[in-house]
């Protein structure tokens, strides 16, 4: 008969969100958090983020960004992207080079 697992409670956290680790739900993202959010070099993160007119919140020494501005900032550049690849794709017909296939260039990154 197989061994029953005794299932492991979550770690617990202060209201702040702080115990070391940070939750999947977390609202705030380290800069270290949002460069890989964002495959981005860390960085580079901060001016990303400034160009953008994101705010960054500093606390105790540490920098943190909201997860939903990030998201947000995410959605916009890749529709940004999107529509680039488009007018290439417009352009390259329009000049006769309707052979090349930018279609790749439009994929969303993961």
């Amino acid at each position: 008969m197989p061994k029953q697992q005794t299932p492991v409670p979550p770690a617990e956290t202060t209201p702040s969100g702080r115990n070391g680790r940070r939750s999947a739900t977390c609202d705030r993202l380290s800069m270290q958090e949002a460069a890989a959010f964002l495959m981005a070099d860390v960085d580079a993160v901060a001016g990303l983020l400034a160009a953008a007119g994101i705010p960054l919140t500093r606390e105790g020494g540490a920098t943190s960004v909201a997860r939903r501005d990030l998201e947000d900032y995410r959605a916009r550049d890749r529709a940004a992207r999107r529509d680039g690849v488009r007018k290439i794709t417009r352009l390259s017909i329009d000049a006769g080079l309707d052979d090349l296939d930018y279609t790749p260039l439009s994929d969303d990154r993961p």
